[in-house]
């Protein structure tokens, strides 16, 4: 749309894209993370949740751990998380600017590969990140999609 992109939720999508976010913000900058089971004591340890989120990216695990720790600042930056919590937090339908939907691009991932209990809703919560991820990369870059086929 012009400039920007569409975005409507419902407010149940909404409520429950704020509460994976809020988790994510909520390790990103306290190093919180209640283990995915029915416990609430239980914490997760924070280097697990991490290399959750930050998969290996290198050839050896030492490379990836190396690279971890070089660009832990701009990894666990909280900032474009909480800024796509505030952005739910308003009516839908509403227009991303470019700006905004690169915030979105960093925060739908990254809350895609929190840990969560095993089972149907952990591949279904899964599943809908990635749905979200790849339609807003649609909806940015329609020039991707091959109307030939």
């Amino acid at each position: 749309m012009g400039d920007g992109v569409l975005v409507r939720m419902s407010d149940n999508v909404a409520r429950t894209l704020a509460h994976h976010l809020g988790l994510l913000a909520r390790f990103l900058e306290d190093d919180v993370y209640p283990e995915p089971r029915r416990s609430l004591l239980r914490r997760r340890p924070p280097r697990d949740v991490l290399a959750a989120l930050f998969p290996d990216a290198c050839p050896s695990r030492a490379e990836s751990e190396d690279f971890r720790a070089r660009h832990a600042a701009e990894l666990r930056d909280a900032a474009p998380v909480r800024r796509v919590l505030e952005r739910c937090a308003t009516p839908t339908p509403f227009v991303l600017t470019r700006a905004e939907a690169d915030d979105w691009l960093i925060a739908l991932p990254l809350a895609r590969r929190l840990p969560r209990r095993p089972g149907p809703e952990r591949v279904m919560v899964e599943a809908w990140f990635a749905h979200a991820h790849e339609y807003l990369v649609l909806a940015l870059r329609p020039d991707l999609v091959d109307l030939r086929r």
